[in-house]
C-alpha cells in the first residue's frame, strides 16, 4: 500500500503503467513467499520437541503457544521467532518508511497548499492504519516475551484486538473517503 502512494503521488502518469496486473501478482507472490519462508521453519521446530504437559493453551492462538506445552525446551526456537518476527517488521516498516520519505519530499516542493492537503490526505488513512497496526504488533511481540508477568487474558485480548481491528478499520477508513459512502453514512444518521 505505502508503494501505490509512492507511484500516485510521486509518479502519477506512470501509475497504470506501474501499478498493473503483473505488478499485483509479483506483490502478492512475494508476500505468500516471504511470510511462507518466515513462519514455516517455526512449527517444524516446535514438532521435534517432546510434549508431556496438560493440553490447555491459554491463549487464543496456536502458535508458540504449543511450545509451552513441551517438556523440553529449546532455546532456537525462541531465537528464531524473535529474529523473524523483527526481521518481517523491520523489512515492512523500513519499506513504508521509505515509500512515505520519498512522498514526502516530493509533496514538499508542490507549490499549492491544496494540492500538498489532498496528498498528504491520500496518506494519512494508511499511516493511521499501519500505526495501529505495527505498534499493537510490537506491543504483543513484547507481552509475549515477557511471558507470565501479563495475565492470560491480557495476552489473549491483544491477540483478538491486532488481528480484529485493522480488518474492520480498513474498509471504513478507506470507504469513508468516497463521497457516495459519506453521503449514504449521513443520510442514514440523519433517518436515526
Amino acid at each position: 500500500m505505502a508503494h501505490d502512494r509512492y507511484v500516485a503521488i510521486c509518479k502519477p502518469f506512470q501509475y497504470p503503467i506501474i501499478i498493473n496486473n503483473q505488478y499485483l501478482l509479483k506483490a502478492v507472490l512475494f508476500a505468500f513467499v516471504k511470510g511462507f519462508v518466515l513462519c514455516m521453519p517455526e512449527p517444524i521446530l516446535i514438532a521435534q520437541l517432546n510434549y508431556c504437559a496438560d493440553n490447555v493453551l491459554y491463549h487464543c492462538f496456536c502458535d508458540l503457544s504449543i511450545a509451552s506445552l513441551a517438556c523440553d525446551h529449546n532455546p532456537v526456537i525462541d531465537l528464531y521467532v524473535v529474529v523473524s518476527t523483527w526481521f518481517s517488521i523491520g523489512f515492512d516498516i523500513s519499506f513504508i518508511f521509505f515509500s512515505y520519505t520519498m512522498i514526502i519530499h516530493t509533496v514538499l516542493k508542490l507549490r499549492s497548499s491544496t494540492e500538498m492537503s489532498k496528498a498528504f490526505g491520500t496518506c494519512a488513512s494508511h499511516l493511521i492504519l499501519i500505526s495501529y497496526y505495527y505498534s499493537s504488533l510490537i506491543v504483543l511481540v513484547i507481552a509475549n516475551a515477557m511471558g507470565k508477568v501479563i495475565p492470560t487474558d491480557v495476552h489473549t485480548l491483544m491477540a483478538i484486538l491486532y488481528s480484529l481491528i485493522p480488518p474492520v478499520i480498513n474498509p471504513l477508513v478507506y470507504g469513508l473517503r468516497s463521497k457516495e459512502i459519506k453521503e449514504k453514512v449521513v443520510w442514514i444518521f440523519h433517518k436515526l
